[in-house]
């Protein structure tokens, strides 16, 4: 009747071995969702999924799913996650807007994951009528993803992936709906022993989620956290579609050491103009201070059309700054501005 309001409480539950039968297409462990025009406030507290799914099942222990014109907001405090089972869809956690115009808000705070197959955190804006979707991790540790399926063609180093992502990053964020806004902060947080990319930010408008026309807003903030040690890249912000406003701040960050040689990436296709952006690693328009830790990988702007990064005051492993061939400028005016550099190690990476 659209007049659903509804606060929910979950907490200190332990949730274990989940099998799929072959008449289900999914399972779940704790599961929200709002339709309509309802309203629902979750709290999830204490709760632990463990040894969870079954031999290629889509397992998704913690499943967000705000639709139509719902209003959701959650809460998910002192959550672990270990030992998922399933295949490649298998999540620790899975926040999708389905559908819809709703606003949805979604906070995991003092929690650990680790060890599953497929992407262990997903944010995904699918909706496609200007939905509103913000993930804030504030001391989340995510540890170990597998069956990494590798990245596109176009991606430097080049991969042999087609199709479909999902493919065993930490964290997996896609916007592809009509005049969507996906908001995400990370704050005091550690992804490592990831198997595909450490954060993977993808906008590329689908069709059928909604008129066709430019995605809204993609906006980033990064601080006090770490994405390394990841098999491609520990951060790739990849833009295929007309996007209107993309805002990527990081500060106080571990980027380093990436298997494949690339601490982060900024990727704009020929069919990904975009309007007004910010790609802030230091000393830019959004206000970061640097300090980030970028040695032992590259700094990539890549594509046809081109983004200027802002990218002072970081540590590169030398006190000279960059060491050559670290700074991938692959269009002529669009620039990486390292011209200031930390001479000295900052905290962030002086375990490294």
């Amino acid at each position: 009747m659209n007049t659903g309001d509804i606060t929910a409480q979950v907490t200190f539950n332990y949730i274990t071995r989940l099998v799929q039968c072959s008449s289900v297409g999914t399972i779940e462990g704790i599961g929200t969702q709002v339709t309509g025009t309802s309203h629902m406030r979750a709290v999830l507290v204490g709760n632990t999924e463990a040894n969870t799914g079954s031999p290629g099942a889509n397992m998704d222990s913690l499943f967000v799913d705000p639709a139509e014109s719902g209003t959701l907001t959650e809460t998910i405090d002192q959550n672990v996650y270990m030992n998922g089972i399933g295949g490649a869809s298998t999540n620790g956690f899975e926040y999708i807007v389905s559908n819809g115009d709703g606003t949805s808000s979604v906070t995991i705070s003092n929690s650990y994951f680790e060890n599953n197959p497929g992407d262990m955190l997903q944010e995904l804006n699918f909706a496609g009528e200007a939905a509103k979707a913000t993930l804030i991790l504030d001391n989340v540790t995510v540890v170990q993803t597998t069956i990494g399926r590798g990245n596109p063609a176009y991606a430097m180093p080049p991969g042999t992936l087609t199709g479909a992502t999902n493919t065993g990053d930490c964290l997996d964020i896609v916007s592809n709906g009509f005049n969507d806004t996906t908001i995400f902060q990370m704050i005091d947080s550690s992804f490592t022993g990831c198997d595909n990319n450490g954060i993977e930010v993808l906008s590329n408008q689908a069709t059928g989620n909604g008129p066709a026309g430019n995605i809204h807003t993609i906006a980033m903030d990064i601080r006090n956290s770490t994405s390394s040690g990841a098999q491609f890249y520990n951060l790739w912000v990849n833009v295929v579609s007309p996007l209107t406003h993309l805002s990527v701040k990081v500060q106080d960050s571990d980027l380093s050491v990436s298997a494949s040689g690339v601490a982060a990436a900024f990727d704009l296709q020929p069919t990904g103009t975009t309007t007004n952006y910010a790609i802030d690693l230091g000393g830019g328009a959004l206000g970061s201070a640097g300090r980030n830790c970028i040695f032992g990988g590259a700094l990539y702007n890549l594509e046809a059309t081109g983004y200027n990064v802002s990218a002072e005051h970081n540590w590169w492993g030398t006190a000279s700054g960059p060491p050559s061939g670290t700074v991938i400028e692959s269009e002529p005016g669009f620039k990486i501005n390292t011209s200031a550099f930390l001479p000295q190690v900052p905290l962030v990476c002086s375990a490294n």
